[in-house]
Formats: structure tokens, sequence, C-alpha cells
């Protein structure tokens, strides 16, 4: 089975504010976390995040812009959330425009060393007062054979 979070449109309120992502089951994990985001912006060369060991996972690192027309769009693909004999993995692919109001591509993969199911994800700014506008929608799509 594949799993999909489709987002579209997402923007936060604040210019240059990264897209944090987060899962667990019962509380949210708060470490352990393991990512590599690799971001290009149209004229320019690719630049590479990535931590062995993090509180959180970076969809977008801190380029996301917060005027009319700078949004987010990204699908992240995962498998079974209710294993548990296994890290749960997951990647993904998305586009928007950012605070100079250009086109940035971002791919990236992640995982966490628990091996719990997974019951419950969330996406955030990680900032105190930084918020998602509410034009943007997520959605999540089960895929089986």
């Amino acid at each position: 089975d594949l799993y999909m979070i489709v987002a579209t449109h997402l923007s936060i309120d604040t210019d240059a504010t990264a897209i944090k992502f987060y899962w667990g089951a019962g509380s949210y994990l708060s470490s352990n976390y393991g990512y590599d985001v690799v971001s290009t912006v149209v004229g320019a060369a690719a630049s590479k995040v990535t931590s062995a060991s993090d509180d959180h996972v970076k969809i977008f690192d801190s380029i996301t812009g917060n005027a009319t027309g700078e949004t987010h769009s990204f699908v992240i693909q995962f498998n079974n959330p209710n294993h548990t004999d296994e890290m749960h993995k997951f990647w993904w692919q998305g586009c928007g425009i950012n605070t100079a109001a250009k086109l940035v591509a971002t791919r990236g993969m992640a995982f966490n060393t628990s091996q719990a199911a997974i019951t419950k994800m969330k996406f955030d700014s990680g900032t105190s007062g930084r918020n998602f506008d509410a034009s943007g929608k997520v959605a999540l799509y089960g895929l089986s054979k």
C-alpha cells in the first residue's frame, strides 16, 4: 500500500519561514527525525539542508514567501502507517514561489527511528506567531492493491 499527502497553495503569513512536518502516535515525536531536502530556485544553484537527528522534518526550508501568489504545493508519499516492524520513510517533491518571487522546486526524504504505528501528522512553521493562511488545502489519499 502507498499513501500520499497532497498539499496545494499553502502560504505562511511571514516571509522566509520553513514548512515543517511531524508525525506520531498519541503525541507527536519530538526527536530522532532524519531528513535531506534539496531546493532549486530558477536561475540559481541547488541548495541542500540535511539533519541526521532533529525534532522536525523540513519540507521547504526558510524560502517561503507570503505575498499574494507566493504559495507552495507538494506531494508526500509513504508506506503503510500501521506498520510496527520498520522505521517509517517519507519522500516528496513540490514547488512554490519564494521570497524573491521566483519558482523553487524541492524534493526530499525523511524518516524517524521510531517504529510505532503513525496515527497523526501535522504541518507547522515551528515558529510561534507564524501561521498558515486559510487558502491552502491538504488531503490524504491511500492506494491499495
